[in-house]
């Protein structure tokens, strides 16, 4: 038997190609997102430190993590669905989407991803309720609902069930992609912590290093919507089609 599967390697390759080949327009996108995130980012923090002890506690920093973080998954999900749709177009229709066009899409679909999000959130944590592992499972099997909002393409299925579909016999696949993408996210981020550590007190620094983070940590959007290209292409369209476009796949004989 012959089953089709994804090179993870391969992915990453060319999603690095594709990034570093529209790298100006994404970073512009990335701009026009992450400033003011970062901003707000940091007016907070500021409000927060100058209300509370000189100490803060750890239930404090944990406060204050995580509302960064609601903040950034949040207003920062505009540049996410921005870059996915800038890239999901490219890879459909080979046209590069300007600017404006690439934000009109992060925009728009915004409120759709940010009910979907919430919707699998509830329908993960469930899971989570019941077993650990299942909860796992779904998260994974999630993973491409916002590849999913924006790409639009079955307005009549809900697109939790779609990127359900679309993981369906690829799961440890993109488990595996899940994991790779968190640890790069995580190294640049903590890398990045180190050489800020020296100016926590200098706000200017510190949103500029945020700044820096995203827009590094944006080559793993470009990545993820390659691989839901790729994934996508798979179920629709025949083996010697999706080989002919050069999508990271291989063949297996078992």
């Amino acid at each position: 038997m012959n089953e089709r599967y994804l090179s993870i390697s391969e992915s990453l390759k060319a999603g690095f190609q594709l990034w570093s080949k529209h790298f100006k327009k994404i970073i512009i996108v990335g701009l026009l997102v992450y400033i003011p995130v970062q901003v707000l980012i940091e007016l907070i923090s500021v409000l927060f430190t100058d209300g509370t002890a000189m100490d803060l506690s750890n239930d404090d920093f944990s406060t204050m993590n995580n509302l960064y973080n609601l903040i950034r998954g949040l207003i920062g999900s505009i540049a996410t669905l921005a870059i996915l749709g800038f890239t999901l177009t490219n890879l459909d229709d080979e046209k590069e989407l300007s600017i404006q066009d690439s934000l009109k899409i992060g925009f728009s679909k915004w409120g759709t991803y940010i009910v979907v999000r919430i919707s699998a959130g509830i329908k993960v944590f469930l899971y989570l309720l019941m077993l650990v592992v299942p909860g796992v499972i779904k998260s994974v099997q999630y993973s491409f609902i916002d590849c999913v909002v924006v790409s639009g393409k079955n307005s009549m299925k809900d697109e939790c069930d779609e990127s359900t579909e679309l993981v369906e016999n690829n799961w440890w696949n993109v488990f595996g992609l899940v994991i790779i993408l968190f640890v790069v996210q995580a190294a640049i981020e903590a890398l990045f912590l180190v050489v800020l550590n020296s100016y926590v007190d200098n706000h200017i620094i510190s949103i500029v290093g945020g700044v820096i983070v995203c827009l590094l940590q944006s080559y793993t959007i470009v990545v993820k919507a390659h691989y839901f290209y790729t994934l996508r292409s798979l179920k629709t369209k025949p083996l010697e089609e999706v080989e002919s476009i050069g999508e990271p796949m291989a063949v297996k004989s078992v």
